[in-house]
């Protein structure tokens, strides 16, 4: 990537405390249904011991003690979930007024430095 590329070239700070009250908005209803997440085993290795790494935005982090993987526990179920992703304010928000605002900048800036160093290495 371009090293004169700056976060706020893609995150606007003008548009991300807009963004951050959104996500938190998305948190907190995704909380009101904890009555639908379901407990689960290590995703990666199906184990079933665990310990407590942290909790973030009221939600348990497991760590599996077997390969070490983190994860959430209990997390939301399937349902929840494509309920989740397809009424997110936070994700709206970014399709509708933060990629576009960005765009032109994530086109210079990180896809035309990528493009090119393919480029010259097929070339």
């Amino acid at each position: 990537m371009s090293s004169d590329l700056r976060e706020a070239d893609i995150r606007p700070d003008e548009l991300m405390a807009e963004q951050a009250r959104r996500f938190q908005a998305d948190v907190d209803w995704l909380n009101t249904q904890r009555d639908r997440f379901v407990d689960v085993d290590c995703p990666a290795c199906d184990g079933w011991r665990r310990e407590h790494a942290w909790r973030k935005y009221d939600m348990d982090w497991m760590r599996c003690t077997d390969c070490m993987t983190t994860y959430l526990a209990p997390r939301p179920a399937p349902d929840l979930m494509a309920e989740y992703d397809s009424a997110s304010q936070n994700y709206e928000y970014w399709n509708r007024v933060i990629f576009p605002a960005s765009e032109e900048a994530r086109r210079a800036k990180i896809f035309r430095p990528r493009a090119e160093r393919l480029a010259e290495n097929i070339g």
